[in-house]
């Protein structure tokens, strides 16, 4: 993935120009192949693919948390790898 094209897609996301040049660092190294698909799907075509983790979705996380959904990603991954760690942080959010 060029991280260029994934650095602007998240300006015209709303990220700031420091969330803009560092958050796709994490997403060009997401472990899960369904997570790198949804980066794919989402800068090449617009497409927010619903990707979860047991009660958790993308469409949830965004509307329920207010998460953009690069951010959703990311706390999917998160949850994945160090579960108890992300849902201290989420309950913190809510």
């Amino acid at each position: 993935m060029n991280l260029l094209v994934l650095e602007n897609k998240l300006r015209k996301c709303g990220y700031n120009e420091i969330e803009a040049k560092y958050t796709p660092i994490g997403m060009d190294s997401f472990l899960y192949e369904d997570l790198k698909s949804a980066v794919d799907m989402w800068v090449e075509r617009d497409v927010l693919s619903e990707v979860s983790e047991g009660d958790y979705t993308t469409s949830g996380l965004m509307k329920i948390y207010e998460m953009k959904y690069p951010a959703a990603l990311i706390f999917i991954e998160w949850l994945r790898d160090e579960p108890e760690q992300a849902l201290i942080a989420l309950s913190c959010k809510h």
